[in-house]
């Protein structure tokens, strides 16, 4: 059924205002100690900040760090949909963070940096970057959803990156039309292997995702992240999960994915996979009532609610980031 053109507007229009969370807003949800304590020695892999096209986060790199290592975590992955931020988490380290705290850039082959580009991937691995995302804003697959029936809520056109002048209208797949990788991705996968630093999926579709990590595995590629399992862009089911357990994938569980009837407790009983096969991220950074810290412990504490281990919890919290960014 289409939606009516007002009901459309009313949706975009709901983007990024301060009660867009107010479930998770600081009154009206418990967050507990075991939650937070679960936080220290952590890293998150995957949060925003500012700067970035419009400014529209709730902290910039200095903020967020101080935040972080004010809790006792371990480190940061500074994301940005449009550029790398190899050379910003330089600075953040220099002039914010303390001790042992550790700040991590990482790039976004969206169209900004010319896509599917292994100039601007070799060119920031070389300045540091330790995780190279897929397209998100202006991945195929996100288009298309973003373009479809259905308006995801959270999202305005300004903040998606497609009212580029110039940007593809189609967007980036990564795929050719035999099914196969696109010539590209084998020399983006070959920079990776070869510097030993994370390939995460973005917003691609599953279909893509499983070609890229079946290449990958083959190609001797160590560190691999499959972003948003349960959120639209790559919602997945049990036999996906347990293909990409077994190819070395690392599952990502972010803030976006609260869901009872999609318990990660019963997964891993359901799919055999098990705690080191996921990855918990925050993808924080829009909710001003959550800023970064809050939400990261609002989805610690989701998965304790859901009959999630405190031990296996850890293990995604710590143990699996510490090895995509150190191991």
């Amino acid at each position: 059924m289409e939606l009516g053109d007002d009901l459309k507007e009313d949706l975009m229009n709901f983007a990024i205002e301060p009660n867009q969370n107010e479930y998770f807003a600081e009154g009206n949800y418990q967050v507990s100690d075991e939650a937070y304590e679960l936080l220290h020695g952590a890293i998150d892999t995957h949060v925003h900040a500012n700067p970035t096209m419009g400014d529209g986060f709730v902290l910039d790199d200095f903020e967020l760090v101080q935040e972080y290592q004010e809790a006792g975590l371990d480190g940061v992955v500074i994301k940005c949909h449009e550029f790398g931020t190899m050379l910003r988490s330089k600075i953040a380290q220099k002039y914010a963070a303390k001790g042992d705290f550790k700040v991590y850039g990482s790039v976004t082959l969206n169209e900004h940096v010319g896509g599917l580009n292994p100039v601007a991937v070799e060119s920031a691995i070389n300045c540091g970057a330790k995780t190279v995302f897929l397209p998100t804003f202006t991945a195929a697959n996100q288009i298309q959803i973003w373009t479809g029936t259905v308006c995801y809520p959270h999202y305005a056109p300004e903040i998606t990156g497609m009212n580029l002048k110039t940007a593809s209208p189609k967007g980036i797949y990564i795929l050719d039309d035999e099914g196969n990788l696109k010539p590209e991705m084998y020399t983006i996968l070959e920079l990776v292997r070869d510097a030993d630093v994370v390939i995460s999926s973005g917003h691609i579709s599953n279909i893509e995702a499983l070609t890229l990590f079946r290449e990958a595995k083959k190609m001797g590629v160590r560190k691999m992240v499959h972003q948003h399992i349960d959120w639209r862009t790559s919602e997945m089911s049990i036999g996906m999960q347990r293909e990409m357990a077994s190819l070395g994938v690392k599952m990502e569980k972010s803030f976006y994915e609260f869901d009872a009837d999609r318990s990660l407790k019963s997964f891993m009983a359901t799919a055999g996979t098990k705690p080191s096969d996921y990855v918990m991220s925050s993808d924080q950074g829009m909710f001003p009532a959550l800023r970064a810290l809050r939400g990261y412990a609002c989805n610690v504490q989701e998965h304790l609610n859901g009959g999630v281990p405190a031990a296996d919890l850890k293990v995604m919290l710590q143990d699996v980031p510490h090895f995509l960014m150190e191991g």
